[in-house]
């Protein structure tokens, strides 16, 4: 008899929420709710392993008419910012998309977070540049 009291003991525990102090999380039933300090973070959580998790937006866009305070003047031929850096990038020029790796088009450095045009730039062209975070879904 003491048995099967032990198992329905044991079974009503299971079935009890759980709660922690606040700005944590809540455990109800299947339900895991977290709620703390991040709720005006902007972006999506990303997992870069080892059971760690953090937000990441989701990346960053500029745009820019060539000769403008701070970017590449005509006659340049590359632009260079940190931002790029290990980015996913597309570049439009006067609203067409750039071929990557091709003349005419621009060769794309994530490495360094440079962008080559070619031809060189005009007076006037309007570009804009978006830069995202690269993911792989594939696993």
């Amino acid at each position: 008899m003491l048995i099967p009291f032990c198992f329905i003991a044991f079974q009503l525990k299971a079935q009890s929420s759980i709660r922690t102090t606040r700005d944590t999380l809540v455990l109800k039933q299947l339900e895991l709710i977290i709620r703390n300090a991040s709720k005006n973070e902007k972006g999506f959580l990303f997992n870069p392993g080892n059971g760690k998790t953090t937000f990441r937006n989701i990346g960053a866009a500029l745009q820019f008419s060539v000769g403008a305070a701070g970017f590449p003047g005509e006659g340049t031929g590359s632009y260079t910012n940190a931002a790029f850096i290990s980015r996913y990038i597309k570049v439009w020029r006067n609203g067409l998309l750039q071929n990557e790796n091709t003349t005419p088009g621009v060769v794309i450095n994530t490495e360094l977070g440079s962008i080559t045009f070619y031809p060189v730039l005009s007076a006037s062209e309007k570009i804009y540049i978006e830069a995202l975070y690269r993911s792989d879904f594939t696993q």
